[in-house]
């Protein structure tokens, strides 16, 4: 049986202690042959392939550019509420993480999240209430299911 590659990024760290293009954009180029892309952004990762390869390439402006492209590209690959980015406490630290402003801004103003304390019973999920469930623990851990016909599947946890 052959193994599918995933569809979406996990959340996590790619890359630490550096914010030099000639590390990250082989690290980027790794995650994103790593997932299930669309035909085009594969064909958009094919080129940056060629390109990094070509001598002088980290000394021009493309590599720059390229490593901006894999940026937006890899963000299209996340969870939902989250993005692909440096961390907030570490800007030489990429990868992927919740963005609990807009996740905290929808739950508090009733878009598309309703917000659960642990403990609390679970909605049905083939209710009305909202696509997404935030489950909040008493020490701050939080995890977010998605609706997905008459389930809850877990889209992240973050402890």
């Amino acid at each position: 049986m052959k193994h599918q590659k995933p569809t979406r990024l996990s959340l996590g760290s790619v890359s630490s202690c550096t914010m030099r293009e000639e590390d990250l954009i082989p690290t980027f180029l790794w995650e994103c042959n790593h997932l299930r892309l669309s035909k085009g952004d594969r064909a958009t990762v094919r080129d940056i392939e060629r390109r990094s390869e070509t001598d002088g390439y980290y000394e021009g402006e493309d590599s720059a550019e390229d490593c901006s492209e894999l940026f937006d590209l890899l963000n299209n690959y996340v969870p939902a509420y989250c993005y692909f980015g440096a961390h907030e406490g570490d800007s030489a630290d990429y990868g992927v993480w919740v963005s609990f402003e807009s996740l905290n801004d929808d739950a508090r103003h009733g878009r598309s999240i309703y917000k659960l304390i642990a403990g609390e019973e679970f909605p049905k999920a083939n209710t009305t209430i909202a696509d997404y469930l935030m489950v909040v623990t008493d020490h701050g851990n939080v995890t977010l299911y998605r609706k997905s016909g008459n389930r809850w599947i877990e889209e992240w946890s973050c402890v």
